[in-house]
Order: C-alpha cells, then sequence, then structure tokens
C-alpha cells in the first residue's frame, strides 16, 4: 500500500499533568506514567476526548495534593494497522482473549493477569532474544492501545434503546488511549486548554 493511501487512526486526546508551568510543560509533555497499576502498559495516557473527566482527574490526583494541575490537548494520529482498538474492534477484543488463554496454558503463574500486565509482557517478547517468551515475539506490533473504563460513572449517559425495553446505550464513555511507542505516532502542538490554578 503507498504512503498517499494508507489509513489513519485520528482523535484528541486530553493529557493530564502537573502544572510546572506553562513554558515548561509544552517543552516536556506528554509525560509517561509513573503509576505502578498502569491500566494498558506503560506509556503515555491521555482521556479521548473528554474534558470534564481529565479535570476530574487532575483535581483527584493533583488537586487533592496541594499542587496545580493542568490538562493538554493533542490531536493524536497513527497508522490503523498500529492502533489496537479494545473498544470497537471485535477482532482485536477477541485477540486478547486469545492471548490471554494462551499465556495461561503456557505459564500456569500468568492466571488472572491484568490487561496492562500482558500488554507490558508482549511488548517485552517483542523486543527480547530470550527463548523463553518464544510464540509471544511478534504478537503486539502496537503503538497505540485505546480500551473503555465502565467504571466511571460521574458522567455516565444510560440511554434507553426503547421506552417499552430495558435495554440501553451507553452515550458518554470514558475511553482510555496509551501510546506504547510515542516515535511511531503523529502528536499535534499542544495546546493548554485548563489550568487549575485559574479555575
Amino acid at each position: 500500500m503507498s504512503e498517499t493511501t494508507k489509513c489513519f487512526f485520528e482523535t484528541i486526546g486530553h493529557h493530564v499533568c502537573e502544572d510546572t508551568g506553562e513554558e515548561d510543560v509544552r517543552k516536556k509533555a506528554p509525560f509517561p506514567s509513573t503509576r505502578p497499576d498502569k491500566f494498558l502498559g506503560h506509556g503515555y495516557y491521555f482521556w479521548e476526548d473528554n474534558l470534564h473527566l481529565s479535570k476530574e482527574w487532575g483535581g483527584k490526583i493533583y488537586h487533592n495534593r496541594g499542587k496545580p494541575y493542568v490538562v493538554c490537548e493533542f490531536s493524536i494520529a497513527c497508522q490503523s494497522n498500529e492502533f489496537y482498538d479494545l473498544v470497537g474492534n471485535r477482532s482485536h477484543q477477541k485477540y486478547i482473549l486469545k492471548i490471554r488463554d494462551l499465556l495461561t496454558k503456557k505459564m500456569r503463574s500468568l492466571h488472572n493477569w491484568p490487561i496492562g500486565k500482558i500488554i507490558d509482557f508482549l511488548r517485552e517478547a517483542n523486543d527480547s532474544e530470550d527463548p523463553e517468551f518464544g510464540i509471544f515475539k511478534g504478537m503486539f506490533p502496537f503503538s497505540t492501545v485505546r480500551a473503555v473504563d465502565n467504571s466511571y460513572s460521574s458522567s455516565r449517559d444510560l440511554t434507553k434503546f426503547s421506552r417499552s425495553q430495558p435495554n440501553f446505550t451507553e452515550l458518554n464513555p470514558c475511553y482510555i488511549i496509551c501510546v506504547i511507542n510515542i516515535n511511531r505516532v503523529n502528536l499535534s502542538p499542544i495546546e493548554i486548554v485548563h489550568a487549575s490554578k485559574g479555575a
């Protein structure tokens, strides 16, 4: 496929970080996550087009600790074949389930590993020459991952399909994006869209 016909995934990402001064943030953001319990493994995290949840998260993580924070807006774009979508791609969802089952069969100690740990394992396998990784090498060639966090309730909009049935859909879901390899993703120039100091 030629460069001009490649398909791209593109969206808006909101990144929350400590307010260390506008010039410093513009120069250094986004920042990799330092949390030990990373949802989608090591990488740079964004809320997908959700300023409300970004501000809520900033208040929880920074403001409540007495630290100012900012929300930075980026345009995120990557080639479609490098975008691993656990939100709207059923083949990708089934693929991670298949890998999880395979990991469990090969290494019983990996039973019930969370998604973030599975992704980090597969990334390590890609870069390793250790025969221990065997069949897992090359299984995860993606630079960006998207997933939905169904635990958030503050902004949920559960709307019924019809008045006569109890079934409903979520019209304001919480989507998380993790950029695993920032060198293979196009990020637009940063725009600071919220600063807690001025709130």
